[in-house]
């Protein structure tokens, strides 16, 4: 009988702890350093419209049209989503810092302020959503009440759920702390875009910043799948690559606000 371990089961909480972490430190680090707090929750807002709503909508609706029968381009898969990606996100942005932002994102604390809550809903999501699901469907493996998931499902919604408990089961605990990696790297990223693009709404001649952070976006998106999936790279290469792409929007993002030249 299958069984999820201890260790796995230990790394699921400690990811859903991080996943709670990294945007309440984010919040209350940059309240104390003065940062207003309605851009968080803005952040927060925009995130959740402009990524997980629209995007997803646009996502849906372009699929079957550039990939029909199922069949992805990896180049094109890549390209395409992280294009979404940064015009949805960045646009939210942009619109944020133009219109209900535009008295309170007045320095570059607020902008990431605002990233804080942009990224932190992100990290939130993605990391301790899902490591509490995947808690819960370890608790149900370990007491032998798979079933009261399982019985009501079928076809392909079924195999799903059983290759979720079967992955949980035999996975290595140490592979649970890889999306811990993946979200530093998203949530530095986020951060910089947050600042790149409150530069590019609030002096007009850096207006040019915001097609620049569409692109960066892209960029960074696009690596991770294409490392992934066209060059199958191993994990942690990816996670590598994407970090040191992360660091070096930080410090451009660093720039454009430290140097007016820029």
């Amino acid at each position: 009988m299958l069984t999820v371990s201890t260790p796995t089961i230990i790394i699921l909480v400690i990811d859903v702890i991080i996943g709670l972490a990294i945007p309440a430190c984010l919040y209350l680090c940059l309240r104390k350093k003065g940062a207003k707090v309605k851009n968080f929750w803005i952040g927060v807002l925009v995130m959740l419209l402009f990524a997980f709503v629209l995007e997803g909508i646009a996502n849906a609706l372009i699929s079957p049209v550039l990939f029909p029968g199922g069949l992805i381009n990896i180049w094109k898969y890549a390209i395409i989503g992280g294009l979404l990606a940064g015009v949805f996100e960045e646009t939210g942005r942009f619109l944020a810092f133009k219109t209900v932002l535009k008295r309170s994102a007045t320095t570059p604390k607020d902008a990431l302020m605002y990233g804080a809550g942009h990224g932190g809903f992100e990290v939130f999501v993605i990391l301790a959503l899902t490591m509490m699901g995947n808690l819960f469907l370890s608790v149900l493996v370990n007491h032998g009440a798979t079933d009261l998931i399982t019985r009501s499902l079928e076809g392909e919604a079924l195999n799903n759920v059983q290759e979720a408990f079967y992955m949980l089961c035999t996975t290595k605990p140490t592979q649970y702390l890889l999306p811990v990696a993946e979200r530093i790297s998203a949530i530095i990223t986020q951060l910089a875009l947050s600042v790149i693009v409150w530069k590019a709404a609030t002096s007009s001649k850096h207006v040019w910043l915001y097609p620049v952070a569409i692109v960066l976006h892209l960029i960074i998106n696009a690596a991770a799948i294409i490392c992934t999936s066209q060059f199958h790279l191993p994990v942690l290469a990816v996670e590598a690559i994407v970090f040191v792409i992360a660091i070096v929007y930080a410090v451009f993002a660093w720039i454009v606000y430290k140097r007016e030249a820029v």
